[in-house]
């Protein structure tokens, strides 16, 4: 019930608030304004070769992504895909719920969206065979691709970045603000340990084309007096006072003003912080499952329901394709120190928005958890789910530094997700 009224009272002031003044940051544009400035998107060719007028012309019909990272891994049976029938060593201490779609449950930490699941599209089947690290798995979620034999593939925000450019400047279109952003919490960099490609970047197209990158700092900072303190008391208190909260809210407004891609990095691997990446090591990754019933889903749980709520209050979120999920699963047995391990064998992803089919679930993994058993879904799918989303053809070749010819990714969008 509280719920219920918190979600009533923000539509209401939804309807009544006026826009806030421009201070650099926007907190309500017009619908009309949003499609002058964000309406733009691009097909990518070859390096250096010109988008087509035809390609400038599917541009214009794309669509914007958020995509919320979760970096580090986050366990898919403490969040998307429990398996309460399975043994305690592999169901663990979180219990499931039931939800808006009969007989599809979730973890008892994600009671907002388990409400909403039949406004959203679960993927239970992602996978991968490559090496259970963070680096080679974010290649393959950023790029489609591994890196190797002197070649770094573009992640998505670069290409996209890169034509959105060029598109406008062959249509004599202003392309103020930043196309792509990437969002981030305040990290510290770890000494002694060897930075390896992780596909965030442009890799071979160099660094003319990457993303514009914000780290924020929620508390007594520029973010905090700038960005929120235009933004209605109840809005702030539906996303949750927490980073996760504050970065989903930033996320919208970005998309507001007419960013057409944000990436938000949610709880990222720290040294001894709490985040998805659950090794219950003291000295490295401390958090354990209970961390994500207590703490880590509840925030998110939270941050994702109001932003899907947000956005579609504001007439975005057909334009406007919410993902959430991370670079590898966890392993179905319980470590131990009560974590999970690396798994990039099965794990799942949540999509809502984008004018995507509602209250489908894609794919499923077997009952431990540890095998997809029905439409295995590679992870360089997603990908070309997102070039898709942009009107870009994942299969567009370009030239690599060896000389030889790539295409963006080798795979279809998902099927599933267009039907």
């Amino acid at each position: 019930m509280k719920l219920l009224v918190e979600e009533f009272v923000f539509q209401k002031i939804m309807s009544m608030s006026p826009p806030a003044p421009d201070q650099g940051y926007t907190s309500s544009v017009s619908r009309r304004d949003f499609l002058r400035v964000g309406g733009l998107g691009v097909v990518s060719l070859s390096v250096g070769e010109k988008s087509s007028g035809a390609a400038s012309s599917a541009a214009i019909a794309g669509k914007n992504v958020i995509f919320l990272l979760m970096s580090g891994g986050p366990s898919h049976i403490e969040t998307f895909d429990p398996k309460p029938e399975a043994p305690t060593y592999i169901r663990g201490p979180v219990k499931a719920i039931s939800t808006a779609l009969p007989g599809v449950y979730l973890s008892e930490g994600l009671p907002r969206i388990a409400e909403r699941l039949d406004r959203c599209t679960l993927i239970r089947s992602l996978w991968h065979h490559a090496a259970p690290l963070h680096e080679t798995s974010m290649q393959l979620l950023m790029t489609g691709r591994l890196a190797g034999r002197g070649v770094r593939p573009p992640s998505y925000q670069t290409v996209f970045t890169r034509e959105y450019r060029l598109t406008s400047q062959e249509l004599g279109l202003s392309s103020s603000g930043f196309p792509t952003v990437v969002l981030s919490p305040p990290t510290k960099p770890e000494p002694h340990r060897a930075t390896f490609y992780r596909g965030e970047t442009g890799g071979d197209w160099g660094n003319d084309f990457t993303p514009h990158h914000e780290v924020l700092a929620c508390e007594g900072s520029r973010f905090e007096h700038e960005v929120l303190q235009n933004e209605p008391e109840i809005l702030r208190r539906l996303y949750g006072y927490s980073h996760c909260g504050a970065m989903c809210l930033r996320a919208r407004q970005l998309i507001e003003q007419g960013s057409r891609c944000v990436t938000v990095h949610l709880y990222p691997p720290q040294p001894k912080a709490l985040s998805w990446d659950c090794h219950g090591s003291e000295s490295s990754a401390p958090g354990i499952v209970t961390d994500y019933r207590d703490t880590i889903c509840p925030e998110f749980d939270r941050a994702y329901a109001a932003l899907i709520d947000d956005l579609d209050q504001r007439g975005l979120l057909d334009k406007t394709l919410v993902i959430a999920t991370g670079e590898f699963g966890r392993s179905p047995r319980i470590n131990p120190q009560g974590g999970r391990e690396h798994w990039p064998r099965v794990w799942s992803a949540i999509l809502a928005g984008g004018n995507l089919p509602e209250g489908r679930v894609v794919g499923a993994s077997d009952s431990q958890a540890a095998e997809p058993i029905d439409r295995p879904v590679h992870i360089s799918e997603l990908v070309a789910s997102i070039y898709h989303q942009f009107n870009v053809d994942p299969t567009r070749q370009w030239t690599t530094p060896t000389g030889s010819s790539l295409a963006l990714v080798d795979a279809s969008p998902i099927a599933e997700l267009n039907a």
